[in-house]
């Protein structure tokens, strides 16, 4: 019988041994990367609605009210359409809204800049602070509701 002492190669143990770690790591990383793109699609909508935020406040030093802007579709549902008050406030996104939509309810005085995602608010920018939030506020009810198309 011959001696085979220089052989190259892995054996099956060591093959199944190194798969095994890999798909333990894969089953970790997968569900992380999952979250890390939400919450990249979420920092990206805020972004967009601070946008709007600057934008209504821009308007309303030149107008003297807010404008209110309908709920239009997201580019997951259709193109986003540049018209009527989001044309007159000046907004187009420039970048993709991963299936959220976008409105604006306003009164003279305040407004409220919404992000919606499968028919619920996510995101709010009001006219009161800068910072986005997921607490809806009040507007004032005796405030009339300011429209324009």
């Amino acid at each position: 019988m011959m001696k085979r002492n220089n052989e190259k190669g892995f054996t099956l143990i060591e093959l199944m041994a190194v798969i095994s770690i890999i798909g333990i790591l894969a089953a970790i990383a997968i569900p992380q990367f999952s979250t890390y793109r939400e919450r990249a699609k979420d920092g990206a909508i805020k972004v967009l609605l601070a946008e709007i935020g600057s934008l209504e406040r821009e308007y309303r030093a030149e107008q003297s009210v807010y404008i209110e802007c309908p709920l239009n579709p997201s580019q997951k549902d259709g193109q986003w359409e540049v018209r009527g008050p989001w044309k007159e406030l000046n907004f187009s996104p420039m970048q993709d809204l991963y299936g959220y939509q976008l409105k604006v309810e306003a009164t003279k005085d305040t407004f409220v800049a919404i992000a919606v995602k499968d028919g619920k608010e996510i995101f709010l920018a009001t006219d009161k602070t800068y910072e986005i939030t997921k607490e809806r506020p009040v507007l004032e009810k005796n405030s009339n509701k300011v429209s324009r198309k």
